[in-house]
């Protein structure tokens, strides 16, 4: 998923509403709540860009073109991204907050 950090407050308030009108999150204070959504999303593109750097290094090192970067089936990606993907959800770590 590619996601721009410029959209980050729109969607993180988008996301507050949806769950604050669908009686999914009950909180005092909605600003905080769209503050920890921001920080997670921003701490999201954060770590794909790390990944995308070493990814980027790992091709260099091995002497491969840049041009086998885009390509999924890149080992080295499917490992990073899949790190990645074994770190919590924002939805489980929405509900185990205190909002």
């Amino acid at each position: 998923m590619r996601l721009h950090s410029a959209k980050v407050p729109q969607i993180a308030a988008e996301m507050v509403s949806a769950l604050l009108s669908g009686g999914d999150v009950e909180s005092e204070s909605p600003k905080e709540v769209g503050l920890d959504i921001a920080s997670v999303l921003n701490q999201y593109i954060r770590d794909e860009q790390e990944v995308s750097e070493q990814a980027k290094s790992m091709l260099a090192a091995r002497g491969l073109p840049q041009t086998d970067f885009n390509r999924s089936g890149s080992s080295s990606l499917r490992s990073a991204r899949s790190s990645w993907a074994r770190t919590p959800s924002i939805t489980s770590w929405i509900s185990s907050s205190k909002c």
